[in-house]
Formats: structure tokens, sequence, C-alpha cells
């Protein structure tokens, strides 16, 4: 499950054993029902059994600005979903509507256990850019960090 809040939308983004994607609202209306939770569903987003889910937040500054560089591709400006499955397959998606961003990839021989992102480091005159990442863990025994930018 990952979890995204920001002032205007929070949602909680589920895998499930039949593949699918969900994305849910965690606040409501009065007068909404319960249907009116579910922001958006994807058929078929993994062939097998969802095992995890995270969501990558842009960086920011104090302010609420994202901070992406130049050379960061306009997609890490936004949230992301990134899940994984029985399989080794990790699927990167639009927060917004569950959407493919890359084509999904064949990251470990085994299954995909663990997902963790990091937003990078803007970098300073004191400190270093630190381009956004993302680490996979498997049960063949290995973590892979693999870069977003």
């Amino acid at each position: 499950m990952g979890v995204h809040h920001n002032g205007e939308d929070s949602l909680v983004v589920t895998g499930a054993d039949d593949g699918m994607l969900r994305a849910w609202r965690t606040r409501r209306d009065e007068g909404n029902s319960e249907s009116d939770a579910l922001k958006w569903k994807v058929h078929g987003a993994h062939e097998h059994q969802i095992l995890a889910v995270t969501v990558y937040d842009p960086l920011c500054d104090d302010n609420g600005q994202v901070q992406a560089k130049a050379q960061w591709p306009k997609d890490l400006s936004e949230p992301l979903i990134i899940s994984a499955c029985r399989n080794g397959h990790v699927r990167v998606s639009h927060i917004g509507d569950g959407q493919l961003v890359i084509p999904i990839f064949h990251a470990h021989s085994k299954v995909v256990t663990s997902l963790c992102t990091c937003s990078g480091v803007a970098g300073s005159s004191l400190t270093k850019c630190i381009d956004p990442f993302l680490v996979t863990g498997s049960e063949d025994n290995t973590a892979i960090v693999w870069s977003m930018v």
C-alpha cells in the first residue's frame, strides 16, 4: 500500500491479488457514497499478484514548490506510483489516473517484495545534487538501486 497526501487530495494506493491497482480517496464530503471513495482502478496493471506499492513524491522546498532539476524528466515533478508483482516486474504509473509513465520493466528473477523511493537532493554550494532513485528488493536475495532520471 502506498500513501500520498497533499492539501487537496489524500490517496491510499493498493495492489491486489488479481493484478489490479486502485487509488482510494481518504477524504469524503458529506453526502458522498462509499463508492465515491474509489478514484480510479487499472485492471491488469500487473499479470500477477501485486506485492509492493509505494508512492514517489517529488522533491519540494519548505513552501511546497517542486525542486526538480532541468535535466530530470518532467514526470519527476509530480507524484508517481511504483508497484511490483510476483513475476519480478515493476510498474511506474501516474498518480492521477494510474496510466503508465514508462514501460513495465523486469527488475528481478524472483518476487519483488520491497520498494522504496528517494526524491533526491537539489544541492547547494555546500551539498552535491542527488538524483531521484528507486530501490527494489527481492526474494532472489538482491536489492537494486535504479536511477529515476
